[in-house]
């Protein structure tokens, strides 16, 4: 009984043993440096939106988008839409904006706008294009 239990007491140890070298490993011992791995930083990234910056002035300046640079305010934009037409979805991806539209006796259809300049890239339409 003796024997058995010192043989489950090291099996525990030797086990609490690998788990623990299991986390170091996967956490802090295979760890790159910032510099090594690629990663920006959060203080990098501030300073590169600080230098990235206008100059200080009247021109309204919009949140920062993924890339960490603000974007100008660009006014009211018009998409040119007929009437009952709804927007369904808005997504972003850096400084492009998509729409999907619905409804307005037209099949569904995507609007891209670039919200550096407010311009209409183009549009995806489902069916038809002009419908």
């Amino acid at each position: 009984m003796k024997l058995l239990s010192a043989v489950m007491a090291i099996l525990i140890v030797g086990g609490l043993g690998l788990l623990g070298y299991g986390v170091y490993s996967k956490l802090g011992g295979s760890v790159k440096s910032d510099a090594e791995s690629g990663v920006v930083t959060e203080a990098e990234s501030k300073a590169e939106t600080v230098a990235a910056a206008p100059p200080a002035g009247p021109v309204p300046v919009a949140e920062p988008v993924a890339s960490g640079r603000p974007l100008a305010s660009f006014g009211a934009l018009g998409l040119d839409q007929p009437a009952g037409s709804r927007i369904a979805a808005v997504n972003t991806d850096g400084p492009l904006m998509t729409l999907r539209i619905e409804g307005g006796g037209q099949d569904d259809r995507v609007m891209i706008v670039d919200m550096r300049t407010g311009q209409l890239i183009g549009a995806v339409h489902v069916g038809t294009p002009g419908q």
